[in-house]
């Protein structure tokens, strides 16, 4: 059995964040996997600002418990009482409901955290022979030469998490410093790994043809599907039938999540005096998305109509996702969709674009759409929304869907790991 060697260098980044993004969910879950399995543990290591230290599996426990006390729910507002409140009033013109703001005060704490909470190098700490080097968040990949140190243990076997190649293929939906941060990444990727692991088989296919031009041939690409959270794996969540009709669109609001498709539709009808349902836009505000923003704050139509929300705990996430008639999943490109896998996971229909990431992770249990294709959404809504039939059938597929388990997916880990 190889023991692993555990790349925490995002911890820096993770501690000022209000709560985890996706990569960072998985990177935790790697953290709580090794920790409840000291077996595969062989060390930690963090590197920043070109400074490596390796560390104890106390260290990791300790980082990870201080994340959970950053990112504790139980300190949220009601935010989900909030988002019920709007729900069940159809003259509310809130637009917006989030978490309050990071203060000076949470900034310093963080800051505070940051430097008594440093994984400080243990000399004691030392990666045996033949252990995995695992990577799952792109720590230390930003620069190719932050990892030499590899070449100088040909008998460690390098591995790493790609999560997607959206950049490269559409920079267009990213922060102009992307088009050379992430190429950067990749190029750390395909310079050092031995082991590639993918979320989806249309990636594995991707970054396997990609690796061939690169003249890496040798590179063992493997899969391992991502779970839902275990908060998304409870099927008996009750609906609240004293909400109005709503759907949800999640994700952070960026150019490639394809908001304004929904947005448009939302709007036509409304000036048309056509009406709608309820839309809960829920997710953080990310990049080059005035024109998204724009559309919510100040469009007089959307008003009491359309909520953005972000902040919200995993209850009430959970539990508004469940409710909803429908998941709505426009987006161009996605490296997985966790949305449409923690959606079906409860239940809940799905109504995604045609791209084939989204057919594979849904396994077939969606509806797929052009996310060119406005009317068709439209139709699609409102079938839901007016056809009793329609939707207690769309309920029905949802339950069809199998969902990853989090034993199943590590398993899969530990076995491409083994496979070396």
């Amino acid at each position: 059995m190889r023991k692993i060697a555990f790349d925490f260098s995002r911890f820096a980044d993770f501690v000022f964040q209000p709560g985890p993004t996706g990569i960072a969910r998985v990177d935790l879950a790697f953290g709580r996997f090794l920790v409840e399995n000291p077996e595969h543990f062989a060390a930690g290591i963090h590197d920043r600002f070109g400074i490596r230290t390796q560390f104890s599996l106390q260290t990791l426990k300790r980082l990870l418990k201080q994340l959970d006390q950053n990112w504790n729910e139980e300190n949220h507002i009601p935010i989900g009482q909030k988002v019920d409140a709007w729900l069940t009033n159809p003259d509310s013109s809130i637009r917006r409901i989030r978490a309050p703001i990071a203060s000076t005060g949470r900034i310093a704490r963080g800051i505070g955290q940051l430097l008594t909470g440093w994984p400080w190098h243990n000399p004691t700490v030392r990666i045996p022979e033949g252990a995995v080097y695992l990577n799952v968040a792109y720590g230390s990949a930003d620069t190719p030469d932050r990892l030499e140190w590899l070449t100088r243990r040909p008998d460690i076997v390098p591995a790493f998490l790609v999560h997607d190649l959206i950049p490269l293929d559409f920079p267009e939906f990213f922060w102009n410093q992307n088009d050379t941060q992430f190429p950067q990444r990749i190029e750390t990727v395909l310079r050092h790994a031995s082991i590639a692991i993918t979320t989806t088989e249309c990636m594995r296919e991707q970054l396997s043809h990609l690796a061939k031009k690169r003249g890496r041939q040798d590179l063992k690409v493997h899969t391992a599907s991502l779970p839902p959270g275990d908060a998304f794996l409870v099927r008996s969540i009750q609906r609240n039938r004293a909400l109005q009709p709503y759907f949800v669109i999640c994700g952070t609001i960026e150019p490639r999540k394809n908001h304004l498709l929904l947005l448009n539709i939302w709007r036509q009808r409304l000036q048309a005096g056509l009406s709608v349902p309820k839309l809960l836009v829920i997710g953080q505000r990310g990049w080059k998305n005035e024109n998204v923003i724009d559309t919510l704050e100040r469009s007089p139509y959307l008003a009491g109509h359309v909520l953005e929300v972000s902040g919200l705990s995993t209850t009430d996430m959970t539990r508004l996702v469940a409710g909803a008639h429908a998941a709505l999943v426009p987006s161009f490109a996605e490296g997985f969709g966790l949305p449409v896998v923690e959606a079906l996971a409860l239940g809940t229909p799905v109504i995604a674009s045609d791209i084939p990431v989204f057919k594979e992770v849904s396994q077939g249990n969606a509806t797929f759409l052009s996310p060119l294709d406005g009317p068709a959404w439209e139709k699609a809504i409102l079938t839901l929304c007016e056809n009793n039939e329609a939707l207690v059938a769309a309920r029905s597929r949802a339950t069809r869907f199998a969902p990853q388990t989090n034993a199943r997916f590590f398993d899969d880990i530990m076995q491409a790991i083994g496979s070396h």
